[in-house]
């Protein structure tokens, strides 16, 4: 298929689907660290060359419930919506990962079933994957991100604004660093 079919998110999610029908699957997940050059070509990432994806994609149909994979308090809840190529309605967790406090990302939502201040327990709900019109004009899928060395963080919504799901790929080594995998969070 043509790569830039992944900048329609009706073609995408229609592609995604496809996907789990074929292989009797409810979602799928992918993307940490993942060279995105091809698929992304023409949006506002290449402006940068913003190709490298730090977090990571699961992969499910709009309206799909989404739950804590770990307990801590809600820092941050916000959207960015309308904006394409936003975030959408996201929350931003303090959690313990691997013994340190890490930040963890949930973006792409429909809106926020939780509020800044409020500590969640593992399985506790946070909201829904949202579709195109809520969650930056993407296809249905939660951006999950963890950020490290976030003690000097003061303000929030400002990082939330200034970070991105993107980075440059000679900046690999130091983004996988800033930003480490979250998939032992999801599959704990």
């Amino acid at each position: 298929r043509e790569t830039r079919a992944f900048l329609n998110p009706d073609i995408a999610a229609k592609m995604a689907e496809e996907n789990h029908n074929e292989h009797n699957r409810e979602w799928s997940f992918g993307g940490w660290m993942e060279d995105r050059i091809t698929i992304r070509r023409g949006t506002y990432l290449e402006i940068k060359k913003l190709w490298l994806h730090t977090g990571i994609d699961l992969n499910a149909r709009a309206g799909t419930p989404v739950f804590c994979p770990v307990s801590g308090t809600i820092v941050y809840v916000g959207t960015d919506a309308p904006l394409i190529g936003g975030w959408g309605y996201h929350v931003i967790q303090l959690v313990t990962f691997r013994g340190k406090k890490h930040a963890l990302l949930y973006a792409h939502l429909t809106t926020a079933e939780v509020t800044e201040g409020s500590t969640l327990r593992r399985n506790d709900r946070i909201g829904t994957i949202g579709d195109k019109t809520q969650n930056g004009f993407w296809r249905p899928h939660l951006h999950l991100q963890l950020f490290a060395e976030i003690d000097h963080v003061t303000d929030w919504a400002k990082f939330s604004h200034d970070m991105d799901g993107y980075a440059k790929l000679s900046e690999r080594a130091e983004w996988s660093w800033i930003c480490p995998d979250p998939t032992p969070l999801v599959f704990a």
